[in-house]
């Protein structure tokens, strides 16, 4: 009951499937009902290598507009020898798209008992894929009212298959009349790649597969050409955020890229391309924001080494400020500054003591001129180290650069630096701590 084209002879099975696709015409549904009609029940022990699509393994492909595609089975049946992608948006007429037909890698999947796979166009065509066989073998892969389309394997190599060595088959495609005469056709640019281990790792996008270009689509943006980047199963390359158990899982180091593209059929056009890399964790700030008021509870240091301050700087910002941040929920402040100090710094500082009790009203923050702020912090003195050695590398919000930078206690006053009370109160002090409330309604962000 093989699939075997040898000879240009047609299987059973091929022939049985193209007239399953007449009967199509009218009973669109029968189409799968006659695939397992033909093909039986499959043995258990059916191939588990060289397959084109594993059932339980989400892929992601990006194609040349830098768009990431995903095959995902949400449900199989015959003892996953049908499989149903999930469905994506596809556009049907100008204005007019479709969620309900079929995934852009197939409407559905069948694989013969052999581990050979027929997927199913948007018009509801098949495309035999014969994964199994050998170097130079050739076989039909398609044939509608105008021309047949054969596949063959060109050739069988070693390749690093997102860091793992494996072995890959190529297909190439070649058009012709009904008379077997070789034409000129689109397809005949077009190739796949069957990694022994991981399915597909160069496709097309058979829905599309021999539309016309004059259909309602534009053929070549959605066609084209398809390269594995990532797979599940095991975990390799690109991976999509999972929202319950990754989404909130980064990392300090993480990056998010993030790609925004605009390809229109006239100009202009644009590509924009944004890394966003994770710098430290955030969790939980003690702060909320109601109506135009932001509320927050901050922890913050004062190193002083050899008459300077260590104050901090970003590049967006022209105010120098303390070195500190905000107090994460179930954290103390002691806990707090010690942390900062060391993310901003790279140093592990000791506190010395309690200094000031600051209470602080102010106006803007982040880009914001009309916030209305209210800040609570506690300014600890660290144990001095004698030297001012730093080894910062941090970042304050939109990925902006932060400097620490040491300035002379004495001369404070040459500076626009907050909190203001620096100016003055450093010089004081003492075994007592300070009570501050300060309002900078005038303070520029």
């Amino acid at each position: 009951m093989g699939a075997d084209h040898r000879n240009g002879e047609e299987s059973n099975l091929f022939k049985d499937l193209r007239l399953n696709h007449k009967i199509m015409k009218t009973a669109k549904y029968f189409f799968i009902f006659q695939i397992v009609l033909f093909l039986g029940v499959f043995v258990a022990n059916a191939q588990t290598e060289w397959l084109c699509v594993y059932p339980d393994n989400k892929v992601y492909f990006e194609n040349t507009n830098k768009l990431v595609y995903c095959i995902r089975i949400d449900s199989t049946a015959n003892d996953n020898t049908i499989l149903y992608p999930i469905s994506d948006l596809h556009q049907i007429d100008w204005e007019c798209y479709s969620v309900t037909s079929g995934s852009w890698i197939s409407k559905y999947i069948v694989i013969d008992n052999e581990g050979n796979t027929f997927f199913v166009n948007g018009k509801n065509q098949q495309i035999f894929i014969k994964s199994q066989v050998a170097l130079d073998e050739i076989w039909e892969v398609f044939e509608n009212e105008e021309i047949k389309v054969k596949g063959k394997i060109t050739s069988i190599d070693e390749r690093n298959v997102l860091g793992v060595e494996d072995s890959v088959k190529t297909i190439s495609f070649s058009v012709y009349d009904l008379n077997d005469t070789p034409i000129n056709h689109i397809l005949n640019q077009y190739f796949i790649e069957v990694s022994k281990n991981f399915g597909l790792i160069k496709t097309v996008n058979f829905y599309y597969f021999e539309h016309k270009t004059d259909d309602h689509v534009n053929f070549f943006n959605y066609f084209g050409e398809f390269n594995l980047i990532g797979i599940t199963e095991p975990q390799l390359g690109f991976q999509n955020l999972n929202l319950k158990e990754q989404y909130y899982d980064f990392q300090v180091g993480d990056e998010l890229h993030i790609w925004d593209i605009k390809k229109h059929l006239m100009p202009p056009s644009y590509e924009k391309k944004i890394i966003n890399k994770y710098n430290r964790r955030i969790i939980m700030d003690c702060s909320f924001t109601v109506d135009k008021g932001w509320f927050r509870y901050r922890s913050a240091a004062i190193i002083i080494e050899n008459g300077c301050v260590l104050m901090a700087k970003n590049d967006l910002d022209d105010y120098y400020y303390s070195v500190g941040g905000a107090v994460k929920l179930h954290e103390s402040a002691e806990e707090a500054v010690i942390r900062e100090v060391f993310e901003e710094t790279g140093i592990k500082y000791e506190i010395n003591r309690l200094a000031f009790i600051h209470e602080n009203f102010f106006k803007g923050f982040n880009n914001d001129p009309e916030l209305k702020c209210h800040e609570i912090a506690f300014y600890f003195l660290m144990k001095p180290k004698g030297n001012q050695d730093l080894n910062d590398n941090s970042y304050v919000y939109n990925n902006v650069r932060e400097h620490m930078i040491w300035l002379p206690i004495n001369k404070l006053d040459e500076y626009k630096l907050y909190p203001i009370f620096f100016k003055d109160k450093l010089f004081e002090i003492n075994d007592v701590v300070l009570h501050i409330k300060t309002e900078e309604y005038n303070r520029n962000i």
